[in-house]
């Protein structure tokens, strides 16, 4: 309690306001809905933190090469790991909600209890740093777990849902290769803006070492970078039946 209060009178000393932490989404299938025709856009996005010493190194390669992107935060991680947290916030970098458990038996148990975990998270980020995000993404993503009707009681929750059109599968093989995971982020399947999904565990060091050519590979093929953000059209898997 004494670590989160210190990092709140910070934060509170160092912003001159509350701002909110948003995401981006978009609509549902592949197809995107883009902030901005010219040039195209691509969204990093990192799951499962805040983490200790992977996080901040990739917050050091994202900070080096001037690049902003977006952390979808766990809640039981933020207890853990508060000035990290902090430092996303003020890397510039939105912060969206992933769960408070990311146990998947919890989070699925029915909707009311997926949105609990969400609210949950929220209020842990809100506590820590004092501000509000209503950005979410499903653990392990939204196919298979979304239909109209529970799409609806989350956007009446006042969230939107962010899957991605990318993943580097990191988050089962941590251990790839440094160039695999530069191909598969790399690999489009529509010209239009992107969607990267990475993870920030502790065994992600390929995907620190991928980082830096990741982001030269995509400024070569003309995109900017950008985080997510609550007016960003939201985008979502193919919805269940």
């Amino acid at each position: 309690m004494k670590t989160k209060f210190v990092i709140l009178i910070l934060c509170l000393i160092l912003s001159p306001f509350r701002a909110f932490a948003t995401a981006q989404t978009m609509p549902e299938g592949v197809t995107s809905g883009k902030e901005a025709s010219h040039p195209k856009t691509v969204y990093l996005t990192f799951d499962d933190g805040p983490t200790g010493k992977i996080n901040k190194e990739l917050l050091q390669i994202l900070k080096e090469n001037n690049v902003q992107a977006t952390f979808f935060v766990v809640g039981k991680q933020i207890e853990q790991f508060p000035e990290v947290l902090l430092e996303i916030y003020h890397g510039g970098h939105s912060i969206g909600l992933h769960s408070y458990s990311h146990n998947f038996r919890k989070i699925y148990r029915n909707d009311l209890d997926f949105i609990n975990e969400m609210k949950q998270v929220e209020q842990e980020i809100f506590n820590t740093i004092g501000i509000d995000s209503k950005i979410i993404r499903f653990p392990g993503g939204s196919a298979g777990n979304l239909d109209r009707d529970f799409l609806e009681k989350i956007h009446h929750s006042h969230y939107k849902v962010f899957d991605w059109t990318i993943s580097l599968e990191d988050g089962n093989h941590a251990y790839a290769s440094v160039s695999s995971l530069v191909k598969k982020a790399t690999t489009l399947r529509n010209d239009g803006d992107q969607i990267i999904l990475a993870h920030c565990n502790s065994n992600n060091k390929n995907t620190c070492k991928a980082l830096p050519l990741i982001i030269k590979k995509y400024r070569e093929m003309g995109y900017v970078f950008k985080p997510i953000t609550y007016n960003t059209h939201e985008y979502f898997f193919k919805m269940r039946k």
